[in-house]
């Protein structure tokens, strides 16, 4: 059986120490700067016990943190056996240095505030929260050592560095390797960075898994707290063993979930084989869904996603150059109520609230036609209906994107919308 050793007061180490029990401290251990402090085995601070680490203090064990931890010094979880738990307690930790053979997971939230130095084994986030600065450093990194999320996220606080931070990433220790290049030149945010090891059917890490052949194992799902005015880089990275069996790495792109499909747009796709690609200038996030598939990805919606913009000649003011909303207050608040009558439409567009920016409803037609001429009504190929804003853009749900049409002609086509009279222009 293992001894307790459980220390009142441990005064300043100049020299190294170490202990082959478990450690229980309930008074204060402070440990140097310049020293170092070795725990072969467990390490719990309870009850009214204080970590002052100022050194280096090495735990080969479990490191329970029921009460407090500070310092600038470092914390090495070192070689133990096959993995450790690191329980902090919302308490920051200045350097971390991972020396396991397998890994050490996380048992609580954790905040870094200097840098993570990899020696060996993995470090797993375990469905918690790590939290690093905008200026957080990361060394040893490599394939077969780095942090893999397991279903945890990586929060960059105040973050706003132009130069950029690569997060050494993975979703497991068992397939894959995601390095993840983020940078930001606009205003300061919180961004907050999750993994899932395949691309799900709504972009969520909860979604059902989708199936396609012809895509890579792994999601990106980022996120922003503030909403601020970011300017936002980002570059992903895969490895062989994650695509999958029919993948195209020659004919690939970026998919991004949005407006409630995936889509990918074709003048992006290209040769991907060095298993790297960016997306450039982001500044709306909102939980946002990368995934990486083919041109011919059944995964990819096969619609159209594409933004209009139309004034009308009655309502539009030429003062401010909008449209006044004199209808906005009998603007009925579903699709159906406004063309079932005139234009026998059955669509589910609906919104809770009709935005006070609204003009009218308009319904939009796609026609695979090669000419205006012959855009008949025999040729229409899908209708979605959407409403109309003072700006002349049009909302097809309650969120700042386009019109979702779900057909995708191969050829030129034309598209008309229905407003007392029909509009019919090149798309």
């Amino acid at each position: 059986m293992k001894s307790i050793h459980k220390f009142l007061i441990l005064a300043s180490l100049s020299f190294p120490l170490t202990l082959s029990a478990q450690v229980v401290n309930e008074g204060t251990l402070y440990v140097s700067d310049g020293s170092i402090f070795s725990v072969r085995s467990d390490l719990t601070n309870s009850n009214d016990g204080t970590v002052h680490n100022n050194g280096t203090l090495v735990i080969q064990g479990d490191f329970v943190n029921s009460n407090e931890y500070n310092g600038d010094g470092a914390l090495q979880m070192d070689d133990h056996s096959t993995y450790t738990s690191l329980e902090m307690a919302g308490d920051t930790i200045a350097t971390l240095i991972l020396s396991e053979s397998e890994y050490t997971y996380l048992s609580q939230d954790l905040f870094i505030s200097d840098s993570i130095i990899f020696s060996g084994g993995h470090f797993l986030l375990n469905g918690f929260t790590l939290t690093l600065p905008d200026t957080i450093g990361f060394r040893g990194y490599s394939s077969s050592s780095h942090i893999a999320t397991n279903s945890g996220k990586i929060v960059l606080s105040g973050f706003d560095n132009v130069d950029g931070v690569t997060l050494p990433l993975s979703y497991n220790t068992d397939v894959g390797y995601n390095p993840l290049t983020f940078s930001n030149s606009g205003a300061m945010d919180n961004f907050s960075i999750e993994m899932t090891d395949s691309a799900t059917e709504d972009g969520t890490r909860s979604g059902v898994v989708n199936t396609s052949s012809d895509m890579v194992d792994a999601m990106w799902i980022i996120g922003d707290e503030l909403d601020a005015a970011y300017s936002v880089d980002l570059t992903l990275n895969w490895t062989a063993d994650e695509e999958r069996s029919s993948f195209d790495n020659t004919n690939a792109g970026l998919a991004v979930y949005e407006n409630g499909a995936w889509s990918l747009n074709s003048s992006n796709l290209g040769d991907l084989s060095s298993r790297t690609v960016s997306k450039t200038g982001i500044t709306d996030i909102d939980d946002l869904a990368l995934a990486i598939a083919d041109g011919e990805s059944d995964f990819i919606s096969s619609g159209l996603l594409f933004s209009l913009k139309i004034f009308l000649e009655g309502p539009y003011n030429s003062t401010n150059d909008n449209m006044d909303n004199g209808l906005n207050g009998i603007i009925p608040n579903t699709a159906t109520s406004a063309y079932a009558s005139a234009h026998n439409y059955s669509g589910s567009e609906s919104f809770a609230s009709v935005p006070s920016s609204a003009v009218d409803w308009v319904l939009v037609e796609l026609r695979d036609a090669s000419t205006a001429a012959g855009a008949t009504s025999s040729t229409v190929v899908d209708t979605v209906a959407g409403l109309l804003l003072q700006d002349g853009s049009i909302v097809a749900s309650e969120q700042p994107f386009c019109c979702h049409l779900s057909s995708k002609p191969s050829c030129r086509y034309e598209c008309v919308c229905d407003f007392r009279i029909k509009w019919c222009f090149h798309l």
